[in-house]
């Protein structure tokens, strides 16, 4: 009906303008130092009925004795949670999840790689760009905005980091992973 398209209409424009503050706060924020682990700590607890009632296997590894980066919290937790989230909604029922905290020489390097839908080859290069989704996204997820991944990609290279993503195909899983530079 009418009045529900309109609120899913104003729910969705509150979500864009949220997402459009979080881009250009980034800017005005001076860092701080953050720690990913409890961000990622904190990603899971407020998302892990989900996890459990989806039976999804969760495994979380963290390099012993981390670095904390410098960063901007509010927007690291941005891309965190959107990864994660995005993770568990194209996991299928009893898949995986593995997300990984560990360094190189420069680098601090968190990773999720998930067991989902995967993503068309055709595709990996276009996942960045906003309102893009995928065929197979928009038959799994009717609600997402496909602004979430553009927004995370923003907000990592402002921090001086990168973010990449790898899968085999359709069906066969997606792995994104950022890095950020040590404090």
């Amino acid at each position: 009906n009418l009045g529900e398209s309109t609120e899913l209409l104003i729910g969705l424009v509150n979500k864009v303008m949220d997402l459009s503050n979080l881009e250009v706060q980034s800017e005005k924020y001076d860092f701080t130092d953050v720690d990913l682990k409890i961000i990622t700590d904190d990603v899971v607890k407020n998302t892990i009925t989900l996890v459990q009632h989806k039976k999804i296997i969760l495994n979380i590894k963290s390099e012993e004795g981390l670095p904390i980066i410098e960063g901007y919290e509010k927007s690291l937790k941005f891309v965190i949670q959107s990864l994660f989230e995005n993770a568990v909604i194209y996991t299928p029922e009893g898949g995986s999840i593995d997300v990984q905290l560990f360094t190189d020489k420069d680098n601090v390097i968190w990773s999720i790689k998930d067991s989902g839908i995967g993503i068309a080859k055709e595709d990996l290069d276009k996942i960045f760009e906003k309102f893009f989704r995928t065929q197979n996204a928009l038959k799994t997820d009717t609600e997402g905005t496909g602004l979430a991944l553009s927004i995370s990609r923003n907000l990592i290279k402002r921090h001086g980091g990168d973010i990449k993503i790898e899968s085999a195909g359709v069906g066969m899983g997606t792995r994104f992973w950022f890095t950020l530079p040590k404090k």
